[in-house]
């Protein structure tokens, strides 16, 4: 099995778009993506022990808590300590990068916008965690 990834956004449209990239991908069909449409739904879900996910992509805008604020609440309540959560975000404002990787984030990077953006995207970041599953 590939690579087991949640997307934490609220953005049903952009939900609709990753789910095309990876139908439309030879490279990212052996992952399994899941969604939880808020920040507060995916900690509701990983304190219950539910998230069993080797990725998390974690949006910044969303409407009850942020990207960094969901990042600062699994910190701070010490909740998956060894979970990749990676920040996207539509800003490249380098004090919110910053923050994201302060309160935890594994890396951040700018949320495509278009399929083609968005599927390479995904399969650098895929192809990133393959080579290092294989290291070991």
């Amino acid at each position: 099995m590939g690579l087991r990834l949640l997307i934490v956004d609220d953005d049903e449209s952009y939900w609709e778009l990753i789910r095309h990239a990876f139908a439309r991908s030879e490279k990212l069909a052996s992952c399994m993506v899941d969604r939880d449409a808020s920040g507060s739904e995916f900690l509701s879900r990983l304190e219950s022990g539910a998230v069993t996910h080797d990725l998390v992509l974690l949006d910044q805008r969303m409407p009850e808590k942020t990207g960094t604020e969901v990042l600062a609440e699994v910190s701070r309540k010490r909740l998956a300590p060894t979970l990749s959560i990676c920040l996207m975000s539509s800003s490249r404002q380098e004090e919110l990068v910053k923050e994201a990787m302060r309160q935890g984030a594994r890396f951040c990077f700018a949320k495509p916008d278009s399929l083609s953006d968005l599927l390479n995207k995904f399969e650098q970041i895929v192809g990133f965690y393959e080579d290092v599953a294989q290291l070991g």
